[in-house]
């Protein structure tokens, strides 16, 4: 016993040093599935869940980094790193007050520790708590921070302060250290602006895009700067170089929407504003210049209905009871309106006689309900987009063919024993003449000896070429000798899951997540009832009756239910699917397109990052789109 138990912890410390190793090479998706092993193993111990987790943070999942985070806590209570990083993250995704706390307790365990400090400041910047930024700053710096960033965390906390001199010394001295520092030239320009010294601010900008033409923080900042000198269409043309590389960059998007409102243009500003609370319901700004554009175009049902809103997430909002009031006069309600003017004049006194702490705790919420959360790195959304496709259905085949990618004797077929069977679905690998001579090999022995697990078998390469119904008929004829083999019904419906596909012509490219913003023609098509997917689901039941922990089944009938636009028992299913095969990575992609489909992000980002652990890669492109 001792001999293996030192045998299983060298193998499990291989796979920890292995990730560690890998996350130094900066191979972070490798890392975390070699430290996913490692876990499987021995769960207790701390650092393979701080490098799990620093890889995850480092790929954009912060809600995996901070499950880790928090697993490494639980077994190291003193891991100073992960109480750092843990705040770092809860910054993030807002979570103030935890993150505040984080910082604190990675402050007491190791006090002269600079980059602790450097990280809380920037967090105050965030919060526009400026001062305090400062103070952590020069903690930083008086401990030997080796990090330039520092000064330029200062710098713009100055530049808020008014402090301008102190700024551009800290500006400057960045630059000097590293001339390419965009973001601080990028800040430098900020600064000059703020001293009203636009024509500075404008060289710094077009410095930085001398440099990088398509930094997206440098166009926003030029094209903000030519909507204050008016140039409307030199606004929206750096505007639309930020979004065409990153769709869903909201502050741009904002800032689009502002620009056509100068330009009279209503309808053009308020579907920006739309598309923007698609993806952020709660956005108090948006909703407000929503509702006054709605109120311009005298839609006052529409405009009411964004006030309210407002008012609803943020009960403090006096403009919005202000407005909502001349709205509710148009409507005729006099004494609705009598009340939102009383509200509006009760707040603005209240807010004068709130404490510090109320006054804190509402910036917090405001932070919360104002935030954009742009992101202002060069990514192609739309083109990871095009590249984020859900998995195939699964299909059975013959173990010998040469697949990528099969899973062998991993459904429970009761009463067979089939030492030859495989699930796959990269069956698109299999070449025509592999296929056929396959097929080949199958129908002479049926020509010696009727069988119905050779039936099957044809059958399922039949539906692989197409050839839908020679399939039904071998499904058929393997039916009348046994109508009680689940893997019969299971075969069955995937044969009628490929025919409806194939019959709306929906081809690999289909499989891409559609939509997120609006309906296509794909996605209503999707939608439809096509028979031969009902006939799909009755088959894939008729295999669950037989055998109800066939997690490929569930998987199927959910891909099924998916295509049909039932949405939620597609999750549902998924979910089946995962109870009876824990690791099931494609399952956990597969229901986090769904989650992230219908809206529910959190959980479709928690999916995408069990899916990421184990070992689906793809996973990382849909959390760097949805999840951050």
């Amino acid at each position: 016993m001792g001999w293996t138990n030192i045998a299983y912890s060298q193998f499990n410390m291989n796979y920890f040093e292995q990730g560690r190793y890998e996350f130094t090479q900066k191979n972070y998706t490798e890392a975390i599935r070699l430290l996913s092993y490692a876990l499987e193993r021995d769960d207790d111990i701390p650092d393979a869940w701080f490098y799990r987790g620093i890889s995850k943070y480092f790929i954009g999942d912060n809600i995996g980094a901070e499950k880790d985070f928090t697993a490494c806590i639980q077994r190291a209570p003193y891991h100073k790193n992960a109480r750092m990083y843990r705040a770092i993250v809860r910054n993030r995704m807002q979570n103030f007050e935890q993150a505040f706390r984080d910082f604190e307790k990675a402050i007491e365990i190791a006090p002269n520790d600079p980059y602790i400090y450097l990280q809380r400041a920037t967090a105050y910047l965030t919060l526009n708590q400026l001062k305090k930024a400062v103070s952590d700053c020069n903690k930083a710096i008086k401990l030997s921070i080796d990090e330039i960033s520092v000064y330029t965390v200062r710098g713009a906390a100055y530049a808020e302060l008014e402090q301008f001199e102190s700024a551009m010394q800290d500006f400057d001295f960045v630059l000097k250290n590293d001339p390419s520092n965009l973001f601080t030239l990028v800040q430098k320009g900020q600064t000059y602006l703020k001293m009203e010294i636009p024509d500075s601010a404008m060289i710094c900008y077009n410095q930085v895009l001398a440099i990088d033409s398509t930094d997206a923080l440098a166009l926003y900042r030029r094209a903000l700067l030519q909507f204050e000198n008016q140039a409307y269409k030199l606004a929206l043309t750096d505007i639309n170089k930020i979004l065409q590389a990153n769709h869903e960059n909201h502050s741009a998007r904002f800032t689009q929407a502002v620009i056509y409102s100068q330009l009279e243009e209503i309808p053009k500003a308020i579907e920006d504003y739309s598309e923007i609370l698609k993806k952020i319901p709660d956005n108090i700004l948006t909703l407000y210049n929503r509702a006054g554009l709605y109120a311009a175009s005298e839609m006052w049902e529409a405009a009411e209905q964004d006030y309210s809103k407002a008012i609803s997430l943020f009960p403090d909002y006096a403009d919005a009871y202000r407005n909502r009031s001349l709205v509710r006069l148009k409507l005729g309600d006099k004494a609705a309106a009598e009340r939102d003017q009383i509200m509006a004049k009760s707040i603005n006194q209240m807010n004068t006689l709130k404490s510090e702490k109320l006054k804190h705790d509402q910036s917090v919420k405001l932070q919360k309900l104002t935030s954009l959360d742009s992101d202002f790195s060069q990514t192609d959304d739309d083109m990871l987009k095009a590249n984020i496709q859900s998995e195939t259905a699964f299909i059975f085949i013959p173990e010998t063919m040469e697949i990528s990618k099969s899973f062998t004797d991993v459904s429970k077929i009761k009463g067979y024993k089939i030492s030859t069977f495989a699930l796959s679905n990269q069956f698109e690998t299999l070449t025509p003449t592999v296929l056929q001579n396959s097929i080949d090999s199958l129908s002479q022995l049926l020509e010696k000896e009727i069988n119905q697990i050779n039936l099957i078998r044809r059958g399922c390469l039949y539906s692989i070429q197409n050839n839908f119904n020679k399939a039904m008929d071998d499904f058929a004829s393997a039916e009348k000798i046994n109508d009680k083999n689940p893997l019969l019904h299971f075969c069955k419906g995937s044969t009628y899951l490929m025919l409806g596909q194939f019959l709306n012509e929906l081809n690999a490219q289909n499989n891409t997540i559609i939509g997120m913003d609006s309906k296509t023609q794909t996605e209503t098509a999707l939608e439809s009832t096509n028979p031969d997917f009902v006939k799909a689901i009755e088959a894939f039941d008729k295999a669950i009756q037989l055998d109800e922990s066939a997690a490929f089944v569930y998987f199927n009938r959910a891909i099924t239910h998916g295509l049909m636009g039932n949405h939620r028992s597609a999750i549902n299913d998924y979910g089946k699917s995962i109870k009876y095969r824990k690791k099931f990575a494609e399952a956990y992609y597969n229901r986090g397109l769904s989650f992230i489909y219908t809206g529910k992000n959190t959980y479709g980002c928690e999916d995408m990052g069990t899916a990421g652990e184990l070992g689906k890669t793809e996973a990382y492109s849909v959390i760097k789109i949805y999840c951050n």
